[in-house]
């Protein structure tokens, strides 16, 4: 009785999305993009900081990236025990709209050499019923 209210408020509150959108809608799609060296995801965020189609900036540096990795993981000790700390590559996590998601994610990876692997992740939904991952072509 309880599941059904709560579902019957849902669809009203998100008419014609199904509860993994709505989920979704909390998680944007993201643009993941890849560094050697600290040093190299500094330079590249300070110049990419201005691009109106990334929102939400979160660079990272090896060691934030892997307190990141550990909270992420702490249900899961043997994972973060196998992982040494500069394992974690330095990053830029921002939101994209999905439109732009895979040309953009290409285009800075060709654009900026430093970056090692630009990698776009999806949110599970309807439309990526098992969410999606897309890895821009390395032009080198």
């Amino acid at each position: 009785m309880i599941i059904a209210a709560v579902v019957l408020v849902g669809m009203q509150l998100f008419p014609g999305k199904t509860a993994a959108e709505q989920a979704c809608a909390d998680r944007p799609i993201s643009v993941n993009l890849f560094f050697q060296t600290d040093e190299q995801m500094h330079a590249v965020a300070g110049k990419i900081r201005a691009d109106r189609r990334l929102t939400r900036m979160e660079p990272a540096t090896r060691a934030e990236g892997y307190e990141r990795f550990k909270v992420e993981f702490k249900d899961q000790p043997d994972v973060v025990e196998g992982i040494r700390p500069d394992a974690i590559p330095p990053s830029i996590r921002a939101s994209v709209t999905d439109d732009e998601a895979n040309p953009l994610a290409t285009e800075l990876q060709a654009r900026y050499p430093e970056i090692t692997r630009a990698i776009v992740n999806r949110c599970q939904s309807t439309k990526y019923p098992r969410g999606d991952s897309f890895t821009a072509p390395s032009s080198r």
